[in-house]
């Protein structure tokens, strides 16, 4: 007999499954609307904590590149806006009891997912473009948050292909946080062996500083 195909069906398959229990889902399972607000409503505090998280990583790299630099202030009007977008979402998805719970899960999951991206993405333009690293956090909820608008107008749709899409690529683009987490800490430990082997201030100083007349060779 042919296996079903219907989404909702298609859950009962392993990888699917591990998603749909990953985000709480009980009975059928959470509406795309739902998911969809929860990603919103979590996605000011992911941004937040992503730059938080930056906050060492670029106090460290600036040992040996002073020129590293935060870029708060833009990032700062971003999360305001995205605050405004939450909002919006939460009073679409009201009616969802779930929705709380979902969004404490998709700050674990999509936020450690978009915390993986992050450090990809800063990491590329620290390399080819410095000045645009700043831009990495947004860059990354960009890429990571695309979907939650689209579920949240799919409304009830229990057929949507796109929600069982993206609960697989956040359960495992996550890895429960695992990686992400020791993506971080390699970002850290090469901040601290970079910013090792950078010359101090004052060596540097010393190095140019010219000979006094007289001075002993």
């Amino acid at each position: 007999m042919a296996r079903p195909t219907h989404p909702r069906i298609a859950l009962r398959a392993p990888a699917a499954r591990l998603a749909a229990l990953a985000l709480l889902c009980t009975g059928c399972g959470p509406t795309p609307a739902e998911v969809g607000a929860a990603i919103l409503i979590a996605a000011p505090v992911t941004l937040l904590t992503i730059l938080a998280l930056h906050v060492p990583l670029v106090r460290l790299w600036q040992r040996s590149r002073p020129e590293v630099a935060l870029g708060a202030p833009r990032a700062l009007v971003a999360a305001g806006v995205l605050v405004v977008v939450a909002a919006v979402a939460a009073l679409v998805a009201a009616s969802g009891d779930e929705v709380p719970a979902l969004a404490l899960l998709a700050f674990w999951l999509v936020g450690t997912f978009t915390l993986l991206v992050d450090l990809i993405v800063w990491r590329l333009l620290f390399a080819l473009a410095p000045a645009r690293a700043p831009l990495a956090p947004l860059i990354a909820v960009g890429l990571t948050h695309w979907p939650a608008p689209l579920l949240l107008a799919q409304g009830s749709d229990t057929g949507s292909d796109l929600l069982g899409a993206t609960l697989l690529v956040y359960v495992y683009g996550s890895a429960y946080g695992v990686v992400p987490a020791l993506a971080y800490v390699a970002a850290v430990v090469e901040a601290v062996v970079r910013g090792a082997r950078a010359p101090t201030l004052d060596s540097q100083v010393t190095a140019i500083r010219p000979e006094e007349p007289g001075a002993p060779p």
